[in-house]
């Protein structure tokens, strides 16, 4: 499926992975998220999916939501006439996702909203992280010199706006007021039913020794806090923002699980997505 917000443009293939970019005056591209010499591996945006384990007293390995099955789920992916892209899986457990990706109204960007729900008559405690890895240059470019081009993104995170703003100093980046075409943003949108807990900007912490099924970095250690703020340049540019469905569950005791009702349990997670200004 591919979805244009005016210049910018998202591309989601049957396996999950996407590319964003946004086209240029001259006729080319410039790519927000990287994508991968080998288009069979994985790539662009996704969302990982886990659930608290009172009995190990972790959270579970994480699950892809873009480009794998939940344990038991039926996947489907459709395109409305609304021009909004939906993913719905229905796992065997209970819990069902939905995820709808369309235009923003207001801006060069894409809305990313998650749904999840469930079935069965229990509280669960779960967090998503959304990642991508950052290029910010023209495919050409950063795909002939990977390392060359990383070292050149700077990511700055702001916790008053939820938000991880990236630019290219190749591009004139480094200067926000003139609005050069190498400056984007992933941000999230807190809620009364989630809030912002965590986020990385650094491709290597984030997957260790893992791979971009099983990150490290979401496997038994928690991303970095909301109060490390600034700009890094952190040679191998990523954005990974973690929201918790208990809000305050870093900060002071633990809340206590509200039983569920006849009501599942829902709340939605809203991304403004990427923004170019040339």
């Amino acid at each position: 499926a591919r979805l244009n917000s005016g210049r910018y443009q998202l591309e989601i293939a049957a396996d999950g992975n996407s590319r964003s970019l946004v086209r240029t005056a001259n006729g080319g591209s410039l790519d927000f998220s990287r994508r991968s010499a080998d288009p069979a591996l994985a790539h662009g945006h996704t969302f990982y999916m886990q659930e608290f384990l009172p009995e190990t007293g972790r959270f579970s390995l994480p699950n892809d939501l873009l480009r794998a099955r939940m344990d038991g789920a039926a996947r489907t992916a459709q395109r409305t006439p609304a021009d909004t892209v939906v993913l719905t899986q229905d796992g065997a457990d209970g819990l069902n996702a939905r995820i709808e990706v369309r235009p923003f109204a207001h801006g060069e960007a894409m809305l990313w909203r998650i749904h999840l729900s469930q079935s069965a008559g229990r509280a669960r405690r779960l967090r998503i992280t959304s990642y991508l890895e950052w290029a910010l240059n023209r495919p050409d470019v950063y795909l002939r010199r990977p390392d060359f081009n990383a070292i050149h993104v700077g990511v700055r995170f702001t916790r008053d706006r939820a938000a991880l703003l990236a630019h290219n100093r190749l591009l004139g980046g480094e200067h926000p007021n003139r609005h050069p075409p190498g400056c984007a943003f992933v941000a999230v949108m807190p809620s009364d039913r989630v809030c912002l807990v965590g986020y990385e900007d650094d491709r290597s912490r984030f997957l260790g020794l893992g791979t971009l099924a099983n990150p490290q970095g979401l496997a038994g250690h928690e991303l970095r806090g909301v109060g490390d703020e600034g700009l890094l340049y952190p040679f191998d540019p990523a954005a990974a923002l973690q929201v918790s469905s208990w809000p305050g569950s870093r900060v002071g005791p633990t809340p206590k699980p509200q039983p569920l009702t006849r009501s599942p349990m829902h709340f939605h997670l809203i991304f403004p997505f990427h923004r170019c200004r040339q």
